[in-house]
C-alpha cells in the first residue's frame, strides 16, 4: 500500500472523526458515571409542556431518547473503530488484516476506511 493512499485514508478518517464528534455532541453528553456503556450518555429531550404533568415524560420524549441511546452507541462504536484505524496508520500496519495478516485491500478500505480485516476474514467471523 503506497503512502499517498494511506494519507488519503488518514484524511478521510480524520474528517469522519470530526463529523462523529459533532453528531455525538448533538445527541449526547460526556457520561460522568459508570451507568451507561461507553463514555457518552444520550440526551433526554424535553419538548416542554405536554399536558401530562411537570415531572412526567411524554411518549414522544421517551421515543426520542430511545433513538438517541441507539444512535449514541453506534456512533461511539464507529468512533472507536476510527481511533483504532488511526493508531494502525501510526504503527505502520494500516491495511493489514488483524486476523490473517494479509492485505485488507484498497477497495475494502475505500468502502470502510476503518476496516481491520480482509473481506475473507470478515465473512468468516460474522
Amino acid at each position: 500500500m503506497d503512502q499517498a493512499f494511506t494519507d488519503e485514508m488518514k484524511a478521510a478518517l480524520l474528517k469522519e472523526q470530526m463529523e462523529l464528534t459533532g453528531e455525538l455532541g448533538a445527541i449526547s453528553h460526556k457520561d460522568v458515571g459508570d451507568h451507561v456503556p461507553g463514555s457518552r450518555d444520550a440526551n433526554f429531550p424535553n419538548f416542554g409542556d405536554d399536558n401530562l404533568g411537570e415531572n412526567t415524560e411524554s411518549p414522544a420524549e421517551v421515543a426520542e431518547y430511545e433513538v438517541n441511546v441507539n444512535v449514541t452507541g453506534r456512533l461511539e462504536q464507529r468512533q472507536v473503530e476510527i481511533t483504532d484505524a488511526l493508531k494502525r496508520i501510526e504503527q505502520g500496519i494500516y491495511g493489514t488484516c488483524l486476523k490473517c495478516g494479509g492485505p485488507v485491500g484498497e477497495d475494502r478500505l475505500r468502502a470502510n476506511s476503518a476496516a481491520s480485516a480482509c473481506i475473507n476474514c470478515a465473512k468468516s467471523h460474522v
